[in-house]
């Protein structure tokens, strides 16, 4: 067996939308909690309640928590491929190149074929991507579909063409 590594990737949540998103929602609340609770001023003309405040505070530090640590990692050789989708998947789902009928890098359109990024999709045609519109397409044996986004798509197939190279 040769694990030699061919390929690696990790990739995180980056994008500039996102995170002003996020930090958008996290102002309001700290904003809220600080006037409302420390100052005793009702926060806007229908205040939420302190208890709700605290809740939507805690749920913002939760979220940004999960962003910070989410990580998709693959990585390739010459007898598989690994997926880590962290922290869904605690150890790497293997998938022996045996298993797949086919693999290519494709264009995708996460948002139309998928409904966004992260995990997306059912069983049989499923997809683990964090930005971008690039992947790696497997098609199983079985029938199943495997979509893994990546950064570095022409990286990505120039170790396709050296594994698969008659």
């Amino acid at each position: 067996m040769n694990n030699t590594v061919l390929y690696s990737e990790n990739q995180r949540f980056k994008q500039l939308w996102l995170w002003g998103f996020i930090i958008i929602i996290n102002g309001i609340f700290i904003v809220s909690a600080y006037q409302q609770l420390y100052k005793g001023i009702p926060f806007g003309t229908k205040p939420m309640g302190n208890t709700d405040i605290i809740i939507g505070l805690f749920s913002c530090m939760l979220i940004d928590i999960i962003f910070l640590v989410f990580k998709l990692k693959t990585t390739i050789t010459k007898e598989h491929i690994q997926v880590q989708f962290f922290p869904f998947h605690l150890k790497p789902r293997t998938y022996l190149w045996t298993d797949i009928k086919q693999a290519s890098v494709r264009k995708y359109r996460p948002i139309m074929e998928y409904g966004g990024w992260g995990i997306r999709g059912f069983k049989s045609n499923r997809a683990y991507n964090v930005s971008g519109k690039i992947g790696l397409q497997l098609e199983f044996k079985n029938g199943d579909k495997l979509l893994v986004g990546t950064q570095n798509g022409q990286e990505v197939n120039d170790v396709l063409v050296h594994l698969f190279k008659k």
